[in-house]
């Protein structure tokens, strides 16, 4: 049966989703560049890649054959050669000219000049191999195991291993995200704040009147997908245009579950694909998922439009996914990135990051969605008596990074988390957290200031 086996983003926009008989199917604008659905394959195809210079991709069927399209040169490939196990995966050299390949055992074969770093080939206790993927920008590539994990080999000669819950489990536990950055480095949401000079103060007073963390009932459920996950074709209930959720099978793990508030939102995050499915009003009737809205947001990119070209999946069109501070962050008292929070102070106009608002209020008694706040860097935070670790983490990463005004919500100041697992110890309650809407009253809120609007 036909399915979708990977998806590969276009650097000029859009991008293609290959099936397993070798059938491309082009989106967002990308040129359709051939395919090997009528190649005669001997195997079938297991994934794609697309070339950092543009204009071309690679498709790498499970017996190491490899297919170029487009502008993407071959540099070879695996086909004819006898593999101890299947071939699982294909990513290129984000410097060009090159890629790599991964077998289900772990073990990498790099062409052209995508140069060996390390591979899991002899690691008995890695388990199953799912995928390869390497980003702009960096000299590494990352495997993905069915035992949910990422391991980083780099040119250096570096190895990392690091955790990531819900890969290739039974059970759906939600994502403990990996302490890097998501999105490009050029996304202002992985850009510290240096020296920046208050823009207003006019409406602190109102900010900071009822901040609250968005823990439990609209705290963002986040699920870490593989190439195993079951893959469902999602409608919207809304008639507002293209449906990004529609366009091709989505991932989603048995038992998924929206959050409880009236958001029900749910993403859906592919480490592999670089992708953040974004469910507003999320639902199952039937065995077939449904949303009244959503968008499919690449987690490479600056995370303001998705990859179909409509808005991200928030009421500025920023992505859910950025700006969410995790359950593995809150953890390891480090939040890498600015914040995100939704507010009743919307106007309805807009700033930069965001490409649209959902607000209705009208400037001076509004803030804009996009509007970046952050706290006043100057302040001992450790200093404070009665901090709790909720609260110390949340405070350093508002002077260092700041949050982004994202979307309207009933609350002056509610900051994003993730929704943390409905079984075993409560991470929030932890370190601290009183409860869902914990105000995290010894965070000098008045020190707030708006740096951009």
């Amino acid at each position: 049966m036909p399915a979708v086996v990977g998806v590969a983003v276009d650097p000029a926009g859009g991008g293609w989703d290959a099936l397993n008989t070798g059938t491309i199917v082009p989106w967002g604008g990308a040129p359709y560049l051939g395919d090997a659905a009528s190649d005669g394959l001997n195997a079938p195809i297991v994934g794609i890649a697309s070339d950092p210079a543009g204009g071309g991709y690679w498709l790498v069927a499970s017996d190491g054959g490899v297919f170029s399209f487009g502008n993407a040169r071959f540099y070879g490939s695996e086909g004819g050669s006898h593999l101890n196990k299947p071939v699982v995966g294909i990513a290129s050299d984000p410097s060009g000219g090159g890629y790599w390949l991964v077998a289900s055992d772990g073990g990498v074969f790099s062409f052209g000049n995508g140069s060996f770093f390390g591979s899991l080939g002899s690691d008995r206790n890695a388990g199953a191999i799912v995928g390869i993927a390497s980003a702009k920008g960096h000299n590494t590539y990352a495997l993905g195991t069915s035992v949910g994990s990422v391991t980083t080999f780099s040119a250096s000669g570096s190895t990392t291993t690091a955790p990531i819950a819900g890969l290739g489990g039974a059970a759906p536990a939600k994502a403990a995200s990996v302490l890097t950055q998501l999105f490009s480095p050029a996304s202002p949401f992985n850009q510290a704040l240096a020296n920046a000079t208050p823009y207003s103060t006019s409406l602190v007073s109102q900010l900071a009147a009822a901040p609250t963390a968005d823990i439990y009932q609209y705290g963002e459920p986040i699920y870490t997908v593989n190439a195993s996950t079951p893959r469902y074709n999602v409608s919207c209930t809304e008639n507002w245009g293209l449906c990004s959720l529609a366009q091709a099978p989505v991932p989603i793990p048995a038992g998924a579950t929206p959050s409880p508030g009236t958001d029900g939102d749910m993403v859906i995050y592919d480490p592999i694909a670089h992708l953040s499915y974004e469910f507003w009003q999320a639902s199952q009737v039937n065995g077939n998922w449904q949303a009244s809205w959503g968008a499919v947001v690449s987690t490479t990119g600056v995370g303001n439009w998705d990859i179909y070209g409509n808005p991200g999946g928030t009421g500025s069109g920023i992505s859910v996914l950025q700006g969410i501070a995790t359950t593995a962050e809150m953890q390891a008292g480090n939040i890498p990135h600015a914040l995100s929070f939704s507010s009743s102070l919307t106007c309805s106009s807009f700033v930069a990051p965001a490409i649209k608002s959902d607000g209705s209020g009208s400037l001076p008694n509004c803030l804009p969605e996009g509007s970046r706040i952050q706290l006043n860097p100057a302040i001992d935070l450790a200093a404070i008596p009665g901090i709790t670790p909720f609260e110390l983490t949340v405070g350093r990463a508002l002077q260092t990074y700041g949050a982004f005004l994202k979307d309207t919500g009933g609350t002056s100041l509610a900051l994003a988390f993730q929704e943390p697992p409905t079984s075993g110890a409560d991470p929030y309650a932890a370190l601290g957290a009183s409860g869902d809407y914990y105000n995290m009253p010894h965070i000098p809120w008045s020190q707030l200031r708006i740096v951009s609007s």
